[in-house]
């Protein structure tokens, strides 16, 4: 035998030169893939959304990217199973933010992860395997390419445990690090992603919410918080409050679409009669804090009276309302009415079964107790659910007064009409959302009308409140609003003050029984359930005058901006920038004390309730807030 054919003296530990050379390629492997994949998904996200990585941010980056790779290639037997699955994986990362900052102006965020099971809840069939598609095939890729290596798998752990603990134990020592050499804005997050790109983005941020995780504030902070914001601010001018029914619909993405005037549409997107009760209210707007989502933190605006977005860090119903907090259902709960929500959804989107009964809800009529026949696409149509609801409080014996909320849910995306709507509004627009969109939008603001019209029939003197949550998705890069030229090229925090009231306003409607409709003006949403309480002759909680406007200006907190609007119809913009005018530094001041009072009432101690009033109705008998 020659010393070649014997297996002990081919190569090194009985491997073939082909065989040494194929371990090499496989250990070297992810240092070409990764640079090869992270290039390629940059250039993929600037080339078709116009997302751009900057800076040296990127290196770290990169390197992170390296370790998790190493971690996957430790436990895989096949590099074409390791390489499909670190594409699937740093696709849907990298990939993932620059869409939704294509769509919603900011990266994903820790937040965002969060929630994932609302997101995959609402959406259609086609958009979940979308979403989840690349995730689980990367996990049956994982398991199925499964091999464990111990002194590899022990180095590889002990690399991204020390990246994890780091972030756990020293959150501050990592951002002070990586801030050091990278820029951060706290009112730009597409920036602050494009200096850092999708990994080191997440861990920075996973690293900021962990410093910034609220804590429930002292009974001193409290105090200073209150002392500094209270004032006494005016009630409606010429409006006698008195006892009746009080219906506040909530319709979802209902926005004037008239705005876009490059769709060229060949007639209005609302309907003649709602446009006939909109002008008559002088065309009144509320605020909104989100865009195209979160819908129930505008609900826990419109309802409680407290700002949410830019207040609190993620969704309030999800992971800061933990007290039963003095709502609006719950004072008018206390004074005799009868308080009721309705939303044709699963009662645990968004968590709104615990959260409806911390507001003072008596009874939530959910997605199980409707009947469901009457669909636009998966969603409840706003005519069934409206009458539905109508027709349920009908049947509710014993309360002279009822307080009947409805949230729709018809409008959401992606604005699918049932054969029985047949398409009235035809648009030039190449941008499919927008012609399903103003359709949606007659049929919903028609449908409006008619349960106005019932109501007013049965309970002539009912209080109607009727208003958006916030703007529909039209398109990436929020295409269909600057094709119309409504909003700047900027991203999001750095628009003009009248191209952020293009994303925020929204139609309002306040119907003042047979008073008719009133020119309430511009307003943030949660200045609402102030107005609610002075049109049914309640007087209004001393914490709940602590978040109305001082000086007549209207404030927006929009992430980590404030959209502000005066008397006079002027508008400005705050973002916390060094250069801001003395106006600015002062309203940075207000949304602190906000935040102070804000965490203090949702899972605070409720020292901010220590004052607050007994109701000052008599036929209510006396009721504690607390």
């Amino acid at each position: 035998m020659k010393p070649s054919d014997n297996p002990r003296s081919a190569g090194m530990c009985g491997r073939t030169r082909s065989e040494r050379w194929s371990s090499w390629l496989f250990w070297l492997g992810p240092l070409m893939t990764t640079p090869l994949l992270y290039w390629l998904f940059s250039e993929i996200s600037f080339g078709f959304l116009d997302i751009r990585l900057k800076g040296t941010g990127w290196r770290v980056d990169l390197l992170l990217h390296v370790a998790v790779a190493y971690l996957l290639l430790t436990f895989s037997r096949r590099f074409s199973l390791f390489l499909l699955s670190q594409i699937l994986i740093m696709g849907t990362l990298f990939l993932g933010s620059s869409v939704k900052i294509a769509f919603w102006g900011w990266p994903l965020r820790p937040e965002d992860l969060a929630a994932l099971p609302e997101l995959i809840g609402i959406v259609d069939i086609p958009s979940k395997v979308m979403i989840l598609g690349p995730v689980i095939t990367a996990v049956v890729l994982v398991v199925w390419n499964f091999r464990f290596r111990a002194v590899l798998a022990t180095i590889s752990c002990v690399v991204v445990a020390s990246i994890v603990l780091s972030v756990v134990i020293a959150p501050a020592r990592v951002l002070h690090t990586v801030d050091r050499n990278n820029e951060h804005t706290e009112w730009n997050q597409v920036s602050n992603f494009c200096h850092r790109g999708a990994a080191l983005y997440l861990v920075t941020e996973v690293c900021r919410t962990r410093l910034n995780r609220p804590a429930a504030p002292s009974e001193s902070d409290v105090a200073v918080a209150v002392d500094s914001l209270r004032h006494k601010p005016e009630s409606l001018a010429n409006v006698t409050g008195r006892r009746r029914s009080l219906y506040l619909v909530v319709l979802e993405s209902f926005w004037d679409a008239s705005q876009l005037v490059s769709a060229e549409f060949d007639r209005h997107p609302l309907h003649p009669d709602f446009l006939d009760l909109w002008n008559s209210a002088g065309n009144s707007v509320a605020l909104s804090g989100e865009f195209g989502g979160a819908t129930a933190n505008p609900e826990f605006e419109i309802l409680c009276g407290i700002p949410s977005k830019g207040v609190f860090p993620a969704i309030v119903f999800n992971n800061s309302l933990t007290n039963d907090v003095p709502c609006l259902p719950r004072i008018l709960s206390l004074a005799g009415w009868n308080a009721t929500a309705f939303h044709a959804n699963v009662p645990d989107f968004w968590n709104r079964r615990i959260a409806y009964e911390h507001l003072g809800f008596s009874k939530y009529v959910s997605k199980s107790d409707f009947v469901l026949k009457d669909r636009n696409g998966r969603f409840l149509s706003d005519e069934a659910s409206l009458h539905q609801a109508e027709e349920w409080m009908d049947d509710r014996p014993g309360s002279e007064s009822r307080f009947a909320y409805i949230l729709t849910i018809s409008g959401h995306w992606p604005y699918d009409l049932a054969d029985r709507r047949p398409r009235v509004i035809q648009s030039t627009s190449d941008i499919p959302e927008v012609s399903a969109f103003a359709n949606s939008l007659w049929y919903s603001s028609k449908e409006l009308v008619g349960f106005i019209n019932e109501i007013q029939r049965d309970e002539p003197d009912a209080l109607i409140v009727a208003l958006g949550d916030h703007l529909p998705n039209l398109g990436a890069k929020l295409e269909a609003f600057r094709e119309s030229n409504l909003i700047s090229k900027a991203w999001i925090p750095g628009m003009s003050p009248v191209g952020l009231r293009h994303l925020t306003a929204v139609p309002l409607l306040i119907i003042d029984g047979e008073n008719g409709p009133l020119p309430i003006g511009t307003i943030a949403q949660y200045e609402i359930p102030s107005i609610v309480l002075d049109l049914l002759g309640l007087e209004r909680p001393p914490w709940m005058d602590l978040f109305l406007p001082q000086r007549g200006r209207h404030i927006r907190p929009f992430g980590e901006i404030l959209l502000i609007a005066d008397s006079k119809d002027q508008w400005w913009v705050c973002r916390g920038n060094p250069e801001d005018q003395h106006e600015c530094a002062e309203l940075d001041l207000w949304i602190d004390d906000v935040r102070t009072i804000a965490f203090d009432l949702t899972f605070g101690d409720q020292e901010a309730l220590d004052d607050a009033l007994v109701l000052s109705d008599p036929s209510a008998g006396d009721g504690d807030l607390r």
